[in-house]
């Protein structure tokens, strides 16, 4: 169990409180962002951007973690980001806080994980979240074939050899 700071157990029991998520997307270069407007955490800016909600985290009793990032795509920064760089196994991270205590030690680490879907449109992209232990450490991120401009593919059933491993070819 994580002892909290005392910043944070005092912003807890305030009158009001200032819950907030730091996101951070593994795109090149990182995307940051905030639920509650613009803000400075561990030496990064954190953006408030549009109307940008987590929903949905949950991790079942064999520790699979899911959930769900909506972001605000006005603006088309986000969805050009998603659709130019890809979200398969992309890595996220969720931090929980709250806006009066922004210690480095102050948010908690509640969501590691990837990408596993994208949906964009034009007022928002919704990405689903999964635990990097999941689904995707088994699943290729990029199937290759003739969409991908390859127009001579190695026979199903050849065995290509790596170091100690071995790969066998298959057709999908």
């Amino acid at each position: 169990m994580r002892t909290l700071t005392d910043a944070t157990l005092s912003a807890a029991a305030g009158t009001v409180t200032q819950p907030l998520y730091l996101i951070e997307i593994g795109f090149t270069p990182a995307l940051r962002l905030s639920t509650r407007g613009d803000v400075t955490w561990n030496a990064l800016s954190w953006s408030g951007g549009e109307a940008i909600a987590v929903s949905s985290l949950d991790a079942d009793g064999s520790g699979r973690q899911s959930g769900t990032i909506q972001i605000g795509n006005l603006d088309d920064y986000v969805g050009t980001l998603v659709l130019a760089q890809g979200v398969a196994d992309r890595p996220v991270k969720v931090w929980k806080a709250d806006g009066m205590a922004l210690d480095v030690a102050d948010p908690v680490l509640v969501f590691d994980g990837v990408i596993q879907g994208a949906d964009v449109d034009t007022s928002r992209v919704s990405l689903s979240l999964a635990g990097s232990g999941t689904r995707s450490a088994f699943a290729p991120s990029r199937v290759i074939g003739a969409a991908s401009g390859f127009n001579f593919l190695l026979p199903a059933g050849t065995k290509i050899k790596i170091g100690a491993t071995t790969y066998t070819l298959e057709r999908q």
